[in-house]
């Protein structure tokens, strides 16, 4: 066998190792969505937590705008948005039964919340 055709042969092998250990692609974060509270006083919490009356940091009214983060499942308590009041600017977690998201919401990142 010639250098050359080892030579080539060689390239060849390592060209495919190098695509299998390509670098994986980085971790995306989900969109997030427009939406909109149902209800008028809807508790917006620190904590998805709807048993805790000192985890309530802010209400939402109808009309407020609203961007939607990600869903959060609480089990028995509930699944909750992730979300940040456009119009008050207070961030927490609100009751999927009082907000309504225009589009599709993903788990947020660490599988519950």
């Amino acid at each position: 066998m010639s250098l050359f055709r080892t030579t080539a042969r060689a390239a060849v092998l390592l060209g495919a190792v190098g695509a299998l250990v390509a670098p994986a692609a980085s971790y995306a974060a989900p969109a997030a969505v427009s939406g909109y509270f149902t209800d008028d006083g809807v508790r917006i919490r620190s904590q998805p937590n709807p048993f805790d009356p000192n985890n309530v940091v802010g209400l939402g009214y109808r009309g407020h705008s609203v961007t939607v983060y990600c869903l959060f499942n609480a089990d028995a308590n509930g699944n909750f948005y992730q979300l940040r009041d456009n119009t008050t600017g207070v961030s927490g977690y609100s009751s999927i039964a009082y907000t309504h998201a225009n589009g599709d919401v993903s788990y947020c990142p660490n599988g519950s919340g």
